[in-house]
């Protein structure tokens, strides 16, 4: 899938093929990850070409991915509040960025077009994990090296 006029990618993948996995297996394991991958398709993929992230939105929003998950359990409280911060820096810069350098005063509909892609690659997070368990669950996929990452 073309992102744009300089970069590609491949569309996410609908089957799997590894020479090392039995063709019943990598059919229920293609049956399972599908619709996931057209959720990813969907989604994550088409919604951020369509958005075309310069660079400054593209670091607003991998700061917000990276520094939004505060509630993880074994956080310090003082880890929790440098990422606060890092995450009200961030927006403060990209309001500065809009306002005096882009010189766009009404900017909402794009920060909530970016805001909803990080909502969808959460869910997608957690649909990736469901995954996981299912494969787990029916013996299809041994998961325990995806599942220490």
């Amino acid at each position: 899938m073309l992102i744009d006029a300089c970069h590609a990618t491949e569309n996410h993948i609908h089957s799997i093929s590894e020479p090392s996995i039995d063709a019943e297996s990598l059919k229920k394991i293609t049956e399972i990850s599908k619709p996931l991958s057209l959720f990813y398709d969907e989604n994550i993929l088409e919604p951020m070409r369509k958005l075309k992230l310069d660079q400054t939105e593209g670091a607003y929003f991998l700061i917000q991915l990276l520094f939004s998950k505060v509630n993880i359990s074994g956080l310090t409280k003082n880890t929790k509040d440098m990422c606060e911060k890092i995450i009200d820096i961030s927006n403060n810069e990209l309001h500065n960025y809009y306002v005096y350098i882009k010189n766009i005063n009404n900017y909402c509909l794009r920060v909530t077009e970016i805001t909803k892609l990080i909502f969808m690659i959460h869910e997608y997070d957690n649909r990736e994990r469901e995954v996981i368990l299912l494969s787990k669950f029916f013996s299809i996929l041994d998961a325990s090296l995806i599942e220490e990452i």
